[in-house]
């Protein structure tokens, strides 16, 4: 690195020219003025410098070296002329001019030098002096003493950037090594390096002569808080707000027994917290409940009363409820669906003592702001149908499958909804190469697809899906290689890049197992059936952001009131050459 003095003297001098009053200095004028200037020091790649700098400047006048004492002040401007201020100037008062030579420290901070041009400002009047300050032009340009100046962050960075080249280096060495491993066959693994599977019998592996030496098992299932926990309960609403599951209403078993309570869990401090029952609505099952982002919304359902017509909403913050308008309303019905839009709550399908609700009455958009209600398009309504299953994609709801008058569906529709989330039309679906007739089943969104799988038909489970690409309009089957064994009435839910599903019945009775569905790999893997996940079936369930948290359900035939969570990581098998 060169020495970071700077010197910008043209023929071994830089004139400036002095302009401004001639009285500052006893009357003399001074016309020329010649400065240098340097840093002392210097800059070496091991030792950083502050942002101090020696200045040493020459002083003539008519020729002549000046003497005596002075105000000076420095300042550090952005251009050659005009500008702005970089900083406060540096005042030197006084400073001691011999023979015409003067030196001083001058200190602006590393941040006024980024790199951009910089010009020295230098003006002078007698020292005491009141007046203004006499300034010197042209201003003293600086071109390289900044760079020395930043000289710490430079040495950062280079460091930094050694070190990122090492990285990238074993990096790709790393990867290098990787596709050997991955595309070469697994007897081309030397002995002793270690490989992983998730499969306990690596077939592959095996047949290589490698032997599995090592198992990390996947985290077990995890049992919530019995204090405060709701009572058993099936056929109930479950929302997540973010950071908490919100637990409300339900059959409780023995026939016509119904809950009109709930309760709030927070899976991070494993605990639970009553909802207030003040102003509550009527016990009932069957509901829908959404969460708006601050309340959660609950509509629908049947009770003792058969089927319930009093609906509200529920503030988590306040602990209060408050009812929802019942003009223009839907009519009362169970068996819906209920979707969130981000500023409305759409309810579709159900029934009621009338029969399947369709053309008439296919439900609503009901709007929690101005507590109101508006009709859902009537043009190209999919046919009526109790129990089908609903998403919200961020743009439309994605209605498909339920019960119609007498035999299950294999249709659906998607309203499309505006920037405000209220609906303006229905488009139906695709129905080539779309899942079999079905209800019982479950629905998960991606993010970009939808995903249909298991429930029953003619009382036969099932246990295939498809998925559904709205934007092709499209259905794909899901391999069946893997899969959960058939069942109806499960939990999934979408953790960001699996869909995980549990539990449910089958023929045999409720079930304790389940797997998850990787659609960038187009795989199944099993998830944990051995740390005592509860055999159940119509619960509810939630992905928390990192576990599948479960609640209630039915279980030998009854209500339950078990809460249990599940970190879907898989178990890991190690093999290696003897």
């Amino acid at each position: 690195m060169q020495s970071p003095r700077i010197s910008p003297f043209q023929n071994g001098c830089l004139q400036h020219h002095w302009l401004g009053s001639n009285s500052w200095l006893n009357g003399a004028v001074l016309p020329l003025l010649a400065i240098g200037w340097l840093f002392s020091g210097g800059v070496s790649e091991g030792r950083a410098q502050g942002s101090a700098f020696t200045f040493q400047g020459r002083l003539t006048s008519g020729g002549s070296p000046v003497y005596g004492t002075y105000d000076v002040s420095f300042t550090l401007k952005d251009s050659a002329a005009g500008g702005s201020s970089i900083s406060t100037p540096n005042v030197i008062a006084p400073l001691g001019i011999t023979n015409g030579l003067f030196t001083t420290t001058l200190d602006f901070g590393t941040a006024a030098f980024d790199g951009a041009p910089r010009w020295l400002e230098i003006g002078m009047r007698t020292n005491g002096a009141s007046a203004a300050y006499n300034i010197l032009l042209p201003r003293t340009a600086i071109n390289a003493t900044p760079y020395a100046i930043l000289s710490t962050a430079a040495v950062e960075v280079r460091a930094i950037n050694t070190q990122i080249a090492a990285l990238t280096s074993a990096l790709a060495t790393l990867n290098t090594q990787f596709a050997a491993l991955t595309n070469g066959s697994p007897g081309s693994i030397p002995n002793g390096v270690a490989v992983v599977s998730a499969d306990p019998a690596d077939a592959g592996y095996l047949a290589a002569g490698l032997q599995l030496f090592h198992t990390v098992p996947s985290p077990p299932w995890v049992n919530g808080s019995a204090t405060g926990v709701p009572t058993a309960r099936s056929s109930h609403s479950a929302v997540w707000t973010g950071q908490q599951l919100l637990i409300w209403g339900g059959d409780l078993g023995g026939g016509n027994a119904y809950s009109a309570g709930g309760a709030a869990y927070n899976p991070t401090t494993d605990q639970w917290q009553a909802i207030a029952t003040f102003q509550a609505p009527i016990a009932r099952a069957s509901h829908t409940a959404v969460w708006t982002g601050t309340e959660m919304v609950i509509w629908g359902g049947s009770g003792t009363a058969s089927y319930s017509t009093d609906h509200a909403r529920y503030n988590l913050t306040a602990g209060t409820w408050a009812g929802v308008s019942a003009n223009n309303a839907p009519a009362k019905r169970s068996g819906h669906v209920a979707v969130w839009t981000g500023g409305r709550m759409i309810v579709f399908g159900g029934l009621n003592s009338t029969g399947l609700l369709g053309l008439s009455d296919s439900g609503g958009a009901y709007d929690p702001v101005a507590d109101a209600w508006t009709a859902l398009p009537s043009a190209g309504l999919p046919e009526p149908r109790r129990f089908p299953t609903a998403v919200w994609t961020g743009t439309e709801m994605i209605v498909w499958g339920g019960l119609g008058d007498s035999v299950e569906l294999a249709t659906g529709g998607r309203l499309a909804c505006d920037a405000n989330g209220i609906p303006t039309a229905w488009t139906a679906m695709s129905t080539v190469g779309a899942p079999s007739a079905r209800t019982g089943h479950s629905a998960v969104w991606t993010g970009s697809k939808l995903i249909i799988w298991g429930g029953q038909s003619g009382g036969a489970n099932l246990n295939d899906g498809a998925i559904y690409d709205p934007a092709a309009n499209t259905w794909t089957p899901l391999p069946s290689s893997g899969a959960p064994s058939s069942r109806s009435y499960h939990v999934a839910v979408w953790s960001g890049s699996e869909m995980l599903l549990f539990s449910g019945e089958d023929a045999s009775g409720t079930l304790p197992t389940g797997s998850a569905y990787d659609p960038l790999r187009n795989r199944w893997r099993t998830l944990d059936t051995s740390t005592g996940a509860l055999s159940r079936s119509r619960s509810t369930g939630i992905w928390s952001g990192t576990q599948l948290v479960m609640f209630g359900g039915i279980s030998a035939g009854s209500p339950v009131a078990a809460l249990q969570k599940l970190t879907p990581q898989s178990a890991w098998y190690f093999y290696r050459k003897p």
